[in-house]
């Protein structure tokens, strides 16, 4: 085997509280070990990698790629996970949508995790794991300060994405790109990281009214659950990362608040016209 290192997209991603958590399942306070082995698959598994490499990738399959495999590398050992892939658009959406899905897997049983998204030299094959790039992401993933709050201190549980790579996804022409890349991430005083929170907004048109309450109610639901989830993960914490749960207590407040804004907006929508209040949910809707 050859060892030459290339410039590549890497992240980096780490289940926060796995030793807290190995703890409460071994005591029986939380997840069963088939539950608890199911979660750490979360971060990938080869079947992602081969998936990719057989098939070529599903978010924005039309997007400029080098190979159609996007020279896809996953490497999960222990509690985290490696993934690097080839520095064209086709690759970096790739990465970033890998990210997301692990990060929303996770967050369903109510478990945090926290990354770094960057682009450097990296030599990258099965389970090798060489280069700069590496190390730098895992140095900056225990520094994330994205959606930081004052007197916190730095490693909230988001993975972040390096300026470099914010740059390079605004500066590509597929439309496709921006556009996945704009709703699995958010930008926040300068930073950018996966937010996984954006999938709890409600998809429906003002045509189905009905509809869109409905899956309002659904999301509320959900959201509900996961907000118990947490906070039982919070009960098997160390003092570390139970600061860190209230950084996806605060963010699922704030989306429940926006079902609470969208449900007043559909209220409003269905009032005789005289009566309607300017729409929050659907800025400029009443507007001429």
């Amino acid at each position: 085997m050859s060892i030459e290192l290339r410039d590549k997209f890497i992240g980096y991603v780490d289940i926060l509280g796995f030793s807290s958590l190995t703890y409460a399942v071994e005591e029986g306070r939380h997840f069963t070990w088939d539950q608890f082995a199911e979660l750490i698959k979360a971060l990938g598994t080869e079947f992602d990698k081969k998936a990719i490499h057989d098939y070529g990738p599903t978010v924005c399959p039309t997007a400029p790629r080098i190979q159609n495999n996007l020279d896809f590398q996953l490497t999960q050992a222990w509690d985290s996970v490696v993934i690097s892939t080839e520095t064209s658009p086709a690759g970096a959406i790739s990465l970033v949508s890998h990210c997301f899905k692990a990060c929303a897997r996770l967050l369903r049983h109510g478990v945090m995790c926290r990354g770094y998204i960057a682009r450097g030299k990296i030599f990258h094959l099965d389970n090798v794991v060489l280069g700069s790039a590496h190390v730098n992401a895992v140095m900056k993933e225990k520094h994330v300060s994205f959606y930081q709050q004052e007197g916190q201190e730095d490693g909230t549980p988001f993975i972040e994405v390096s300026p470099d790579i914010v740059d390079f996804i605004d500066t590509q022409s597929d439309e496709c790109v921006k556009e996945m890349f704009s709703r699995m991430t958010l930008t926040h005083d300068g930073l950018c990281a996966i937010f996984p929170f954006k999938r709890f907004n409600a998809e429906g048109t003002t045509s189905d009214l009905n509809k869109l309450k409905a899956n309002n109610i659904a999301i509320r639901k959900e959201i509900h659950i996961l907000q118990q989830r947490v906070q039982k993960l919070v009960e098997t914490s160390a003092a570390k990362d139970i600061g860190r749960s209230l950084c996806y207590l605060r963010a699922l407040e704030e989306q429940l608040q926006s079902c609470d804004e969208l449900d007043q907006d559909i209220s409003d929508l269905q009032q005789p016209f005289g009566h309607r209040m300017t729409g929050r949910a659907f800025p400029g809707l009443f507007q001429d």
